[in-house]
């Protein structure tokens, strides 16, 4: 298969696979180790300013516009309570307008009605920010400027590998309190509703934070905390000697990952190099039509009883426009197996325009019986590039 060249983010060609260029990580940022440990060659993508080629998901959006919220109330930009919801709107209008100029999010917007729960996330969102904007206490002379909350506060290492912005530092004669914010749920899935264990990947996060609060201030937080949007929050226990040998696992990811972006070897071998395919991590990359790895895999495990993304490629046996106004689409792949696609909005989908022989379909919502399909919210169509 022969990459096709990928335009602005804007102009999209929709051929698959598309080539994206691979460049090597600045530093490793703490939000982000437990997804490059996951897969080196989605954070290379991500870290390098890689366009999206799939559909971002409505409550990731609504996440952005929270995190806006929430730093212009930490950071005293937001002093009077009419001011956050003016804020809230803003960031939502910018948003969606970018949304609006792209083929893949378009028909998400507005986002009050494609993300769930959004005005209970709203309501959240604002009550939270009211109270960062009541705590925050006047500066005293008297008091050195460390003992003020710091939010959006820059910590890294001396050699600058590892850094990030922690959301918000308390400063209290007890001990430093570090807070991490979460729009989304905050603990590992389990049957059991007793079971309160917090995302290990939100573990690690905050355990760098210390670690890099050790290495700006050369003492370590007296707690590590994530706080839910509803304003509930849970502490996180951690050792000094993990928080620093984290640090060093890091700095080891990062020269393997460069190491590798910068080698002589094909395209296609440091794909492989840098990939880590399977199902609990591709589900959610949007760089899927350009991972070469991913895409053989995929293709031959269509039927696998693994929790894959709804992705498929084949020939177009069958394209008919029905009375509704949705296009019907009949494929069968290289393993002859027939593939029913229903509910294509056409105007949605640019790949299915004119004389397209074979497709590859992302994300699409599983239907009952063997091979029918339908369009999802997130479903994308790429034309083949054979």
């Amino acid at each position: 298969m022969v990459p096709h060249r990928l335009g602005t983010a804007s102009m999209i060609p929709f051929v698959f696979p598309v080539a994206l260029p691979l460049k090597p990580l600045e530093r490793i940022s703490p939000s982000r180790f437990s997804a490059l440990k996951k897969c080196r060659l989605k954070e290379v993508w991500a870290a390098g300013g890689a366009p999206q080629l799939l559909a971002v998901s409505p409550a990731a959006r609504v996440g952005t516009i929270i995190h806006a919220v929430l730093e212009g109330a930490g950071k005293g930009k937001i002093r009077e309570p009419h001011e956050l919801e003016e804020t809230w709107n803003a960031s939502v209008e910018r948003i969606q307008a970018r949304m609006s100029e792209s083929d893949l999010e378009r028909h998400l917007v507005p986002l009050s009605s494609s993300a769930l729960y959004f005005e209970v996330k709203k309501r959240q969102c604002l009550n939270m920010a009211n109270e960062i904007v009541q705590s925050a206490v006047p500066h005293k002379a008297d008091r050195p400027a460390r003992q003020e909350p710091e939010t959006e506060k820059w910590l890294q290492t001396s050699d600058g590998l590892i850094g990030g912005n922690v959301d918000r530092i308390l400063h209290s004669d007890t001990g430093t309190i570090i807070l991490d914010y979460k729009s989304g749920a905050i603990f590992e899935e389990s049957r059991s509703p007793e079971d309160k264990s917090v995302k290990a990947e939100y573990q690690v996060q905050l355990k760098l934070y210390a670690g890099l609060y050790h290495s700006v201030y050369n003492e370590f937080p007296a707690a590590l905390r994530v706080v839910a949007l509803d304003g509930s929050s849970f502490d996180i226990g951690f050792t000094h000697e993990d928080c620093l040998a984290l640090l060093d696992e890091a700095r080891h990811q990062l020269a393997d990952t460069n190491q590798i972006v910068a080698s002589n070897e094909s395209v296609e071998r440091k794909q492989a190099s840098l990939a880590s395919p399977e199902p609990g991590v591709c589900r959610y990359c949007s760089f899927r039509p350009a991972c070469l790895p991913y895409l053989q895999l995929r293709l031959s495990q269509l039927n696998s009883e693994a929790d894959w993304p709804a992705d498929f490629s084949g020939r177009i046996v069958e394209k008919r426009l029905l009375g509704n106004g949705y296009l019907l689409v009949k494929i069968v792949t290289e393993r002859n197996e027939q593939i029913n696609l229903r509910g294509l909005t056409p105007q949605r989908h640019r790949a299915l325009n004119g004389d397209t022989k074979e497709i590859m379909v992302f994300s699409a919502r599983r239907e009952t019986g063997e091979g029918n399909y339908a369009q999802g919210s997130l479903t994308s169509v790429y034309a083949s590039a054979h």
